[in-house]
């Protein structure tokens, strides 16, 4: 029994040293890739209202691409107002084929604009 044990320690033992000494793997920037845009829309309905949530998640390239885009000034620096701005064009742009058919489409439709735009938004995110 007590070579048993020993033997477990030894094992324990290689196996801690193995562990420690082996180089990790290379964790992933982005889940689905550094190119990918991923986008979610997710419908809210509540009394009177009928809304469209549109996420889009851009990897660390697109969201590279797209400084240029957001920072309209030139200044280096994202301020609320321009990812505000931005966040506007990303939803108009999803929402531009977008179509309301049922009974509810009788109602007055309007289209708000983009709530929380700067909230998240670092990391090369939007969140609008």
């Amino acid at each position: 029994m007590r070579w048993r044990t020993r033997a477990v320690g030894a094992a324990v033992l290689v196996a801690g040293a193995a562990l420690a000494v082996l180089p990790a793997g290379a964790a992933a920037a982005h889940p689905l890739g550094n190119f990918t845009v991923n986008r979610y829309d997710g419908l809210v309905v509540a009394r009177g209202e009928l809304r469209v949530d549109h996420v889009e998640d851009l990897a660390e390239i697109p969201a590279a691409q797209a400084r240029s885009r957001i920072d309209r000034n030139g200044d280096k620096e994202m301020s609320p107002a321009e990812l505000s701005g931005w966040a506007g064009e990303r939803c108009r742009d999803a929402a531009r084929d977008s179509r309301l058919t049922g009974s509810a489409a009788r109602r007055a439709h309007r289209r708000r604009g983009p709530r929380r735009a700067a909230r998240r938004a670092r990391g090369g995110r939007a969140a609008p």
